[in-house]
């Protein structure tokens, strides 16, 4: 008991922590703890606890990356409160006398809330970001660090450490060991880049070029609903919605493991929200409505709820930006990796033989 207690001892804690949950069975934490010779990642998931030690010196490279995915959740947060709140208000205004108004109203307010908390906190946590951490023999990214604040912090207190354990060099000694250094900053490059390719294979994304592309068709065949009628337009709205799916469905699968840019992988998961909401929309604001007014699904008048009609517009114009920004990050990922394969192909100069030869 005495050897556990003195063993944790050793132990402190550091800046940083994760939770993960997506699903029940894969309900996630990290936490990052530092003793006097390692840093220890502790993954504890439900009951189980698995522990990755990097030994202090043989530590070769902390990266941090700065990711766009905090935007994204900021910018899916406040289209989620804004569509959430504006329902309830105009359900507690509208419709004051009827209890199931009142009651769907004051749980759209109430999520509207949570999301509205979610957002607050996700601006105060700061920047995202992805850190990995390299060693001779493993790479491994640490989830705890996804922000740039504590990641940033964990630095000021390892970086200190490390040097101490891998000593230091003097200004003397440094110009002899700077091919040294070279060739071992290549070696971990190198192994870097081959346990990244075993793992990642290239994209060019075209699913989700194809996705977003059907996302400006969905875009302008929502802006017209209610302004222009035809015979079969409840069958294309039925179609538009079910490509719009398989469509967004297809890119998440193939987008697994691949050299996306982390940007436009999120961006296809708010895709899908952003279609969830629309169908819900669609479908079932339309018959709530219509239950409301005490009339026949086939009597309903699109125009006849304001809020339905403003909330369609916004979707509008969020599945307009989604298209063009998904879009533009196709085009972009394309040009990057085709400037990348330019790079690599590009032969090496030949030195002309001097008049001697």
């Amino acid at each position: 008991m005495a050897d556990a207690t003195s063993r944790e001892a050793t132990y402190r804690r550091l800046p940083g922590r994760s939770r993960r949950f997506i699903t029940i069975a894969d309900n996630e934490s990290q936490r990052l703890w530092l003793s006097d010779t390692h840093i220890l990642n502790l993954k504890v998931k439900w009951a189980t606890e698995q522990h990755r030690r990097f030994h202090l010196n043989e530590i070769q490279a902390i990266t941090i990356t700065q990711t766009d995915r905090g935007r994204t959740q900021i910018f899916s947060m406040a289209v989620l409160t804004l569509l959430l709140g504006a329902l309830g208000l105009y359900l507690l205004l509208t419709y004051p006398e009827i209890g199931l108004a009142l009651a769907v109203g004051y749980i759209a307010l109430g999520v509207a809330a949570l999301t509205l908390i979610g957002l607050v906190v996700n601006l105060v946590q700061g920047k995202t970001c992805v850190t990995r951490i390299y060693t001779a023999v493993q790479t491994e990214e640490l989830r705890a660090l996804g922000r740039v604040r504590p990641a940033h912090r964990f630095l000021e207190v390892v970086t200190p450490l490390i040097e101490a354990a891998q000593g230091s060099v003097s200004a003397e000694d440094l110009d002899g060991l700077e091919g040294e250094a070279v060739r071992a900053s290549a070696h971990a490059q190198a192994a870097g880049l081959r346990a990244e390719a075993a793992r990642i294979h290239h994209s060019e994304a075209s699913p989700h070029l194809l996705l977003y592309g059907l996302f400006l068709l969905g875009a302008l065949n929502v802006g017209t609903l209610g302004a222009i009628e035809y015979p079969g337009r409840a069958w294309v709205d039925g179609l538009m919605t079910a490509v719009l799916m398989t469509a967004c469905v297809v890119a998440l699968v193939k987008q697994r493991n691949t050299d996306l840019p982390q940007s436009l992988q999120v961006l296809t998961w708010v895709s899908l929200i952003v279609l969830g909401v629309g169908v819900y929309i669609g479908t079932g604001a339309v018959s709530f409505f219509t239950v409301l007014d005490g009339g026949a699904p086939e009597t309903f008048e699109f125009n006849s709820a304001p809020v339905l009609r403003i909330t369609m517009l916004v979707l509008t114009g969020v599945m307009t930006a989604l298209g063009a920004l998904g879009i533009w990050d196709v085009l972009r990922h394309r040009r990057n990796s085709a400037i990348a394969r330019t790079i690599t192909a590009a032969p090496k100069p030949v030195e002309e033989a001097g008049p001697d030869a």
